[in-house]
């Protein structure tokens, strides 16, 4: 059975945020040892993370929006607004980067499209960084 993102997440008429989660959405990611919560999201020591009803955000930038990609960026999105907000270290871009990976393939995304699309994503944030941008938000 293909997943549908439009069961989780809503397109939005908005200058900045194209989609937000229409409920709460959990899933397992793999940075572990960390306990927060945000009126936007809640991530367990055991590495759950739950994205609150409502949370907004870009979508992929740069991308096609598609089923494949339309959640993982959410996902990606939540966890780097973590980092850039100085509620998880930044060594766990890393890590974020990874979960994004995965969720493109959980979601249906094809496994060579999926690594191009995750190496766009680590290119521009190398960019970002030799620019003394480090804290640039891509999904």
């Amino acid at each position: 059975m293909r997943l549908s993102y439009k069961n989780h997440v809503e397109s939005l008429d908005h200058p900045r945020w194209k989609f937000k989660f229409t409920s709460d959405y959990s899933v397992k990611t793999c940075i572990v040892g960390y306990e927060v919560e945000t009126v936007y999201c809640k991530l367990t020591t055991n590495g759950t993370l739950t994205i609150k009803k409502d949370y907004a955000y870009n979508g992929a930038n740069g991308c096609i929006a598609r089923n494949s990609n339309i959640i993982p960026a959410g996902i990606h999105d939540c966890l780097y607004q973590l980092i850039i907000e100085g509620l998880l270290p930044p060594v766990c871009r890393r890590q974020a980067d990874r979960v994004l990976y995965v969720q493109f393939k959980k979601w249906g995304m094809y496994s060579w499209l999926a690594w191009v699309e995750w190496k766009a994503v680590l290119a521009f944030q190398f960019c970002m960084e030799r620019l003394g941008r480090g804290d640039a938000q891509v999904a």
